[in-house]
């Protein structure tokens, strides 16, 4: 399977996974043609969306990387109308530790130069991404007891 697809998968497993943090009556995961968000769910009538991302990297660099570019387009954060960024990061034994960050707060640290650096990454280096140290967002941590 090439590395794109097997990438895939694993986020939408881990879009899947999100419903065992947060609290929810319906859940719906966007159309793949849907770039703005990834899961949208409800409760108490209340709809909330989600930008989910897993990161198996993170854990050992310590950095969250937030895309704002792809292929010099918006992409990411800078389209995202998601209400929050579900950031798994992702440890060796596959158990996670979930950032689930306020999107208006990451938009405002983004704009601020709140963030560590820029880098170039992504399939063919085409994405342009903010990293944010890990300890910076330490506020946004979830405890996670699923493994």
């Amino acid at each position: 399977m090439p590395q794109f697809k097997k990438d895939l998968a694993f986020g939408n497993q881990w879009e899947k996974r999100l419903l065992d943090f947060v609290e929810h009556d319906t859940a719906v995961f966007s159309p793949k043609s849907c770039k703005e968000w990834d899961v949208e769910t409800t409760y108490e009538g209340e709809a909330v969306r989600y930008e989910v991302k897993a990161d198996r990297m993170a854990f050992q660099t310590g950095n969250v990387a937030v895309e704002f570019q792809c292929s010099n387009k918006p992409s990411g954060i800078s389209v995202s109308t998601a209400d929050y960024w579900a950031y798994f990061v992702i440890h060796p034994t596959n158990s996670p530790t979930l950032l689930l960050i306020p999107a208006d707060e990451l938009r405002q640290m983004c704009a601020d130069g709140k963030w560590h650096k820029k880098i170039r990454g992504g399939d063919g280096w085409k994405a342009e991404m903010y990293l944010f140290h890990l300890t910076d967002l330490s506020k946004y941590i979830i405890e996670c007891s699923v493994g």
